[in-house]
């Protein structure tokens, strides 16, 4: 999962709603990663619902994307793809 705009209230706010085995990292100066282990693609919508809902500013929410990786992709090439989109 990628979000958008991540000030330190935005990743407090990520954090409150992931595992404690959840994985949350800078993936660049704007944008946050949260790796979610033994995690389904349907899981994961309902996370980056409940991440969306948590970084709500006003009216404007922040981009949240859902990736899943593929069979046999790399961190790195994961990586890479939540950077583009």
């Amino acid at each position: 999962m990628a979000v958008d705009a991540a000030t330190p209230e935005v990743l407090l706010a990520v954090r409150s709603v992931v595992r404690n085995v959840d994985l949350l990292a800078l993936l660049d100066g704007q944008t946050a990663g949260v790796l979610l282990p033994d995690v389904e693609p349907a899981g994961a919508e309902v996370v980056r619902q409940r991440v969306a809902a948590a970084v709500m500013v006003g009216e404007r929410v922040p981009a949240v994307r859902a990736l899943t990786r593929a069979p046999g992709e790399s961190g790195a090439t994961l990586l890479e793809r939540a950077l583009r989109r």
